[in-house]
């Protein structure tokens, strides 16, 4: 396992290790008195404490910049993982978690529905057979439910025999192969706000319509409008501040989004729901900078996923080395003796499946590299 991947893997299990507050504190707000158990506690609570620092950096920051935003949007994510882990394991049953957004393409004056994120676990699948894309909420009963009404919650564990009736429909044709069941609440779940999003959970089989279930979702989706407001309110100031726009005072993050008025979905302020629409953008350029940045710096670190002992080896000593002690193809009377004497005894006990490793991973691993020159000068290769 690479360094990179077992830091990724720890801070994973900080996340899903405390789960409380946000459960704890929100739960006053609804009708359910079911008992909380204690590992929803502290998942939530865990990402209740990281929207915080996160909170705290947009207030104290000077330049909100595209580190910032991307963080935002690892922290959106943070929470979509974490819903899949907690309906997983309320329904015991493979589950999937999609946040999408209601959205403006400046084509008409209706919204669309367009998927922003999914769970780690299911988006390779789910993308490939379901892309990103726009449709009309009238086209799947769950969110023409929720957009039409004052209830922002639709739930079924039986969506064949729903359709068979005729009142269930979903313009994915794909939809029986890969879920059952599904549940899905509005962001945010209170039909006095305007509507912005959707986290939709759906599963094969399992009872999803369970009242604990809807509880956790609908606390979840408090947390995710919180987290999008954020990115409003950070937006803003970056609009004001940076870019010296001129936005009204009075448009604020709860002016963004959607609202039932004379029986048709409307933006309750078009230029607060426009910065929003910009955050989104933003927070998504800044996510795929940050993914860029770092896939090339897991290419230049790259480690297969098995190798050699002495690959491996080579490896570690590299991730070891301080940055005077990087060797950028110097000759060996360059190398100190006790590295020249290291090297040798692992060329000395290496055999061609190692010097072939050795070549694909030297490019960009400067340890490496001084080790392949030393094998060339050797013979060896």
């Amino acid at each position: 396992m690479t360094l990179v991947s077992s830091g990724l893997h720890r801070r994973r299990r900080l996340r899903l290790r405390d789960i409380v507050e946000l459960l704890f504190f929100a739960s006053r707000q609804f009708r359910s008195n079911l008992p909380l158990p204690h590992a929803e506690r502290v998942v939530l609570g865990r990402i209740s404490s990281e929207f915080r620092d996160l909170e705290a950096r947009v207030g104290a920051a000077t330049i909100l910049d595209e580190l910032l935003f991307a963080d935002i949007y690892s922290h959106l994510s943070t929470v979509v993982d974490i819903a899949s882990t907690l309906v997983t394991s309320q329904i015991n049953a493979d589950s999937a978690i999609s946040l999408k957004l209601l959205w403006h393409t400046g084509e008409g004056d209706l919204p669309v529905v367009r998927t922003f994120l999914r769970d780690s676990k299911s988006r390779d699948d789910r993308e490939s057979v379901q892309p990103p894309n726009y449709f009309s909420t009238s086209e799947n009963t769950a969110f023409e439910t929720i957009t039409s009404s004052k209830v922002r919650y639709f739930a079924s564990d039986n969506l064949t025999a729903l359709e068979a009736d005729g009142k269930y429909k979903n313009s994915r044709k794909s939809w029986p192969y890969y879920y059952n069941a599904t549940a899905v609440v509005g962001i945010p779940t209170g039909t006095e706000a305007a509507l912005i999003a959707f986290l939709c959970a759906d599963t094969r089989s399992g009872t999803i319509s369970a009242p604990r279930v809807r509880r956790s979702l609908e606390l979840l989706s408090l947390h995710l409008h919180a987290i999008f407001m954020l990115g409003f309110d950070a937006q803003v100031r970056f609009l004001r501040d940076q870019e010296n726009f001129e936005i009204a005072p009075s448009i604020t993050s709860g002016d963004a989004g959607w609202e039932l008025r004379d029986g048709k979905l409307q933006r309750k302020n078009l230029g607060a729901h426009e910065i929003f629409q910009t955050a989104v953008e933003r927070l998504e350029r800044a996510h795929q900078l940050k993914h860029e940045a770092f896939d090339i710096n897991a290419r230049v670190s790259s480690r297969p996923r098995t190798m050699p002992a002495n690959v491996s080896l080579l490896r570690a000593g590299h991730a070891q080395m301080d940055e005077e002690d990087l060797i950028d193809q110097v000759p060996d009377t360059a190398i100190p003796e006790n590295r020249r004497k290291n090297i040798d005894a692992i060329l000395a006990s290496s055999n061609d499946e190692f010097f072939e490793t050795l070549k694909e991973v030297a490019p960009g691993n400067p340890h490496a590299e001084a080790m392949l020159q030393a094998a060339k000068k050797k013979r060896l290769i």
